[in-house]
């Protein structure tokens, strides 16, 4: 049995390069480009630490499941494992579902091997089993159940005013061991921390933590808490998963990204991290999105040791080039891509609006498929715009698009989105 760092040292072929392809039913060539050195296969021969900077299209969770279907083949710790995380659950079933068709690669979807979100991985090593060793029983982990409980520890009064107040969701977070609830809007100003309804805030809070219940955001505050109290643990983390893959790394929050530094990367002994995202494609809000000046000592990509993969299967040459231009990391983006020889020449579209012009957006995209489309290809087409609505709360009038339901337009009422 090889060790870990042996296992590591060791260079990827072109033939675990072919082996891997032919497992997971891509082309022998599907990683090579046109000229034979695409920066895919640098990412896939690279054991150490590295940023891989992936565009839209470039196939970049393929790229993943192909490194972990070569190390699967090479795994033979009994003990130790490959640790694979992601923003979101659609990301982790799209791995497990395309590693389960690889006799091989179906070995990293068991122990000691995981794979998950970050949310799944820090509850399951550090938040639970820190909470239980003090004695609370976790009863439920989700937001609208806490968040519902603390409200009615409340007063009615109490109660009554958050219900009126415009980010009454926000009030009841913790944002410390403590319990303490942050900064709270109200009123004119802030709310004082020595006054009985901020007082009452934090006591709802510490109720409900006695009692079980957790916003999923809270899991990291317990789990930065134990590693406070415990240094030893990531110690532990590190000898079992001395591998770790992030996939849509561009989307982790500050507090995400700062557990995952502590538990892998933090001193002299870091594990061997691969990073995969694309920071064009950051949720409004994340670290990713609000760090574009580097000053975040963990920015995603480190330029040190990013690999760029700006070639696109998604879109041609024409999408590329716009898209580039408006990126807020121009990535030098190569459209692949072909189309069939009618929509050549077809003129891209790019709509831009501000906050306030958001609830005119979808007739401005109606107008433009009419103007743009003949009447023939509008009868035989259908047409999708993907964006969200707020949850429809009794006396709330604004309706502007926030979540993730799709429109789409029949020819005969162009212009009237149906669900």
């Amino acid at each position: 049995m090889i060790g870990i760092a042996e296992l590591l040292a060791r260079p990827v072929s072109d033939e675990d390069i072919a082996v891997a392809c032919a497992s997971l039913g891509l082309p022998p060539l599907a990683f090579h480009g046109a000229g034979g050195e695409d920066a895919r296969l640098a990412v896939l021969r690279s054991n150490g630490s590295i940023d891989v900077a992936a565009c839209p299209g470039s196939g970049k969770t393929t790229l993943l499941v192909a490194k972990l279907a070569i190390l699967a083949k090479r795994w033979t710790s009994p003990a130790a494992g490959v640790c694979v995380l992601s923003h979101t659950n659609v990301a982790r079933l799209e791995i497990e579902k395309r590693l389960g068709a690889d006799p091989a690669g179906r070995a990293i979807l068991s122990y000691p091997h995981f794979i998950g979100t970050i949310h799944g991985f820090v509850n399951q090593f550090i938040a639970l089993p820190w909470l239980r060793s003090q004695g609370i029983d976790v009863v439920a982990i989700d937001d609208d159940i806490c968040l519902r409980r603390r409200l009615h520890k409340l007063t009615p009064p109490q109660r009554s005013r958050v219900l009126q107040t415009k980010r009454r969701e926000g009030l009841l977070r913790i944002v410390d061991a403590n319990h303490d609830v942050g900064d709270v809007a109200w009123g004119g100003g802030p709310l004082g921390k020595h006054t009985a309804t901020y007082q009452a805030f934090v006591a709802a809070c510490q109720a409900t933590t006695a009692e079980g219940y957790f916003c999923h955001d809270d899991m990291m505050i317990w789990a930065a808490q134990a590693l406070d109290r415990n240094p030893e643990l990531r110690n532990a983390v590190r000898q079992r998963f001395p591998v770790l893959f992030l996939d849509e790394v561009q989307d982790n929050d500050d507090v995400q990204s700062a557990i995952l530094h502590r538990l892998f990367m933090d001193d002299d002994r870091p594990v061997v991290r691969q990073r995969f995202g694309d920071m064009n494609q950051a949720i409004y809000g994340s670290a990713s999105a609000t760090d574009l000046n580097g000053t975040n000592s963990n920015v995603f990509p480190n330029a040190a040791i990013s690999i760029p993969v700006a070639n696109s299967h998604r879109f041609g040459t024409q999408i590329a080039t716009l898209a580039d231009g408006l990126a807020l990391s121009p990535p030098g983006l190569i459209g692949l891509r072909e189309h069939p020889e009618p929509e050549r020449g077809r003129q891209a579209a790019i709509l831009l609006f501000g906050t306030q012009q958001a609830t005119a957006v979808l007739p401005a995209f109606a107008h433009l498929l009419t103007t743009r489309f003949s009447p023939a290809e509008r009868a035989a087409g259908v047409f999708a715009a993907v964006g969200a609505v707020n949850r429809r709360r009794t006396g709330t009038p604004d309706r502007r698009p926030k979540g993730t339901p799709l429109w789409r337009w029949r020819a005969s009422t162009l212009g009237a989105p149906f669900a």
